[in-house]
């Protein structure tokens, strides 16, 4: 989340020799799936804020501050 707050106030950066490859890769990929973007950026977004709390909770469990 951190992250997407940066790009409001960062300058745009130019794409690596890499992405030319992934995004040729991703435009042949099933157009079907175009109606469903945003559902599966927010649910992948949703996973990354539980998978990142569920590692903040375990690593605080196992903390001395915790006992």
């Amino acid at each position: 989340m951190s992250l997407e707050a940066g790009l409001a106030h960062s300058p745009v950066a130019p794409a690596r020799d890499a992405f030319g490859t992934f995004a040729a890769d991703v435009a042949q990929g099933d157009l079907r799936t175009e109606r469903c973007a945003l559902v599966n950026l927010e649910t992948d977004r949703i996973a990354n804020s539980l998978n990142t709390l569920s590692f903040e909770i375990f690593q605080w469990l196992h903390s001395p501050a915790a006992r």
